[in-house]
């Protein structure tokens, strides 16, 4: 079978290109022989030129199926409710964080203001207790808003909330730090200080304090660093002020600082202040006869200011004062007889 479809090359009858019937693909002429088989125009094939698509059309190959392959993770409906599980955690872990700070805000906020309570009575108790014998209600008159204005509500306001210190109720030092705040507010009613006062912004508690060293032709000043008044600083550093080793106050040295007003009687419940020296400033009004009350009192320099009316003969009454100078102020009348009775009296200027 296989031999009589096999024909040699020679089997064949070739003829020219030009016996081709144009357009029709047949020959012209003699048939073409094949096994012996002549072959008719209508049962030859006809070829034909066809032109190029522009735009072929794009057959995808076909993607083979793999029976052991799984859909993407992100299809996995197990996989979608962890995830929604877990955010609906998330979710419910931080409402109840924020729960927790607001209620822990909230009884911080209690805490403080509880706490803010505790130390307003606790402060106001100790003041009241050292000054049962003044006949002033200090309470009261923090405790009414018509004073809050005066200088013992602003002294008691700034021990009690805004004294970064924070002295303990009962300490000793509570009533003096107390004192040393009512003398500052009690003096700079009208205008502040030369040097030292509280500090204001971003200001510290440090400050450049002027001390007084000539008078003539005019008032001269040397500086030295010190704290400033109302500062987070001890009182014993404050400008002008000097204590003893038990930090307990035991000079007061304001010369030339400007200071105008009325000398607060309450300077001398300072229990161990032994000098006053407030010489060329602007203090007027009468002076204090509770000064003769002070125990340690040794030395009262109150010169060339505005004093007016007569020299207190409660004065006198102190066993320890040795030197007292009022020259250059405006008072009055005669020398009280009670002179006598200051027995430790060395240094008196009155002219």
């Amino acid at each position: 079978m296989e031999q009589s479809l096999v024909r040699n090359y020679e089997d064949f009858d070739f003829v020219a290109e030009d016996d081709l019937v144009a357009g029709k693909g047949v020959m012209k002429g003699q048939d073409v022989e094949y096994q012996n088989k002549h072959l008719r125009d209508d049962e030859l094939a006809i070829a034909v030129a066809i032109e190029e698509e522009e735009n072929p059309t794009f057959i995808p190959a076909a993607i083979q199926y793999d029976p052991d392959a799984k859909p993407p993770i992100y299809k996995n409906r197990r996989f979608r409710f962890y995830i929604i599980a877990a955010v609906i955690l998330l979710l419910a872990i931080g409402v109840a964080a924020a729960l927790v700070a607001v209620t822990a805000g909230n009884n911080d906020g209690d805490k403080a203001a509880a706490t803010l309570a505790a130390r307003e009575s606790n402060v106001l108790a100790s003041i009241l207790d050292e000054t049962e014998d003044s006949g002033v209600n200090w309470k009261a008159i923090y405790l009414d808003d018509r004073f809050k204005d005066t200088p013992y509500a602003r002294a008691l306001n700034w021990l009690i909330n805004e004294d970064e210190l924070q002295v303990a109720p009962g300490s000793a030092l509570l009533f003096q730090r107390f004192l040393c705040a009512f003398f500052y507010f009690m003096t700079t009613a009208q205008k502040p200080w030369k040097s030292c006062n509280p500090p204001v912004g971003d200001e510290d508690s440090s400050c450049t304090f002027h001390i007084l060293t000539e008078t003539e032709p005019q008032l001269q000043y040397d500086t030295v660093e010190a704290s400033r008044w109302l500062s987070s600083a001890h009182e014993c550093k404050w400008g002008g002020i000097t204590c003893g080793s038990s930090k307990q106050v035991i000079k007061i040295e304001l010369k030339g600082q400007g200071i105008r007003g009325e000398l607060p009687t309450e300077i001398a419940q300072m229990p161990y202040l032994q000098q006053i020296i407030l010489v060329y400033n602007e203090f007027y009004g009468s002076i204090p006869g509770e000064l003769g009350t002070m125990k340690y009192l040794v030395d009262l320099e109150i010169h060339f200011n505005f004093f007016k009316g007569q020299l207190p003969a409660e004065l006198f009454q102190s066993r320890t004062l040795q030197r007292l100078n009022v020259v250059g102020n405006y008072l009055d009348g005669t020398i009280p007889t009670e002179i006598g009775l200051a027995t430790n009296l060395k240094g008196v200027h009155f002219e």
